[in-house]
């Protein structure tokens, strides 16, 4: 889990900000470098793992969450 208290991410871009190569747009985006690529790279990561990855956030100016989930690995199906 990821808590970014300092980006703001609205409630209606949650969705948005794993498409490659998108930028939350804003005064914030100008002043940090990026391409906009890694949450989209997360999240096909995860999938290819049969994971998933969200966001959230409680409201307005308290930052975000993003978690990661992975499935745990069964040993039985471990190649040898």
């Amino acid at each position: 889990m990821i808590l970014d208290a300092l980006t703001r991410v609205d409630h209606d871009q949650h969705k948005r900000i794993f498409k490659r190569f998108y930028r939350v747009p804003g005064r914030i985006a100008v002043r940090i470098k990026g391409t906009g690529i890694g949450l989209f790279l997360v999240q096909a990561i995860a999938r290819q793992h049969s994971g998933d990855v969200t966001a959230q956030s409680p409201g307005p100016n308290h930052g975000s969450t993003i978690t990661l989930t992975l499935p745990l690995a069964n040993p039985a199906q471990s190649p040898t």
